[in-house]
């Protein structure tokens, strides 16, 4: 057991292969965040903008959750029954004729 240790211990090729694609791994993460992180900042300086302006995007937003939460609660009961009808298909053990 302890020579398959030393073995294993000596096998360099993941760190090898760490050594290969780390750079080109970080190099990517670096390229994408970067575009990433601006954009957030530009984000963050339009909302800032518009809450100078008055508040209305914020409102804007609260009546279009409120829009979406009552067409997803009026959907809800359709949503069941099919779910209903679903099951009892499925429950249905009669063979085909």
């Amino acid at each position: 057991a302890a020579q398959e240790i030393s073995q294993l211990a000596a096998d360099t090729r993941p760190f090898a292969l760490l050594l290969v694609l780390g750079p080109a791994v970080g190099w990517v993460l670096f390229n994408i965040l970067q575009p990433a992180f601006n954009q957030l900042g530009d984000m963050q300086e339009k909302n800032q903008a518009a809450s100078k302006k008055g508040g209305r995007g914020k409102r804007r937003g609260l009546v279009g959750a409120a829009g979406l939460s009552a067409a997803g609660l009026l959907a809800a009961p359709q949503a069941s029954e099919a779910a209903q009808e679903i099951s009892q298909l499925a429950a249905d053990t009669r063979p085909f004729a």
